[in-house]
């Protein structure tokens, strides 16, 4: 169904993220990760997620987004990851400003 569609997509977005951070190795980024974690399961941000930016488009975008950033950070390529999570971020903030 959907829903489980979404859960299924959100749990996945918020592991990739940590992920992220962990392969840092840098303690006080993984707690500003976490914090965004407890920020992102807050009702309001789960009302903009499941409303506003979850379609099925866009999350398979979000996914080929994540997977250059994966890819360039495993590569060692800094200039790479750094564009890319640039462009990322841009894109959910146009996303989430779309529905305002």
């Amino acid at each position: 169904s959907d829903v489980r569609q979404q859960a299924l997509w959100s749990e996945c977005d918020r592991k990739f993220h940590h992920q992220l951070a962990l392969m840092t190795g840098d303690v006080l980024i993984a707690k500003i990760a976490d914090e965004i974690d407890r920020t992102m399961a807050q009702p309001l941000w789960n009302r903009l997620r499941d409303d506003g930016i979850y379609d099925a488009e866009r999350i398979q975008l979000y996914v080929a987004e994540h997977r250059l950033i994966y890819e360039a950070i495993v590569s060692g390529d800094e200039e790479a990851a750094a564009f890319y999570v640039e462009g990322h971020l841009k894109r959910v903030h146009r996303d989430i400003s779309s529905l305002e």
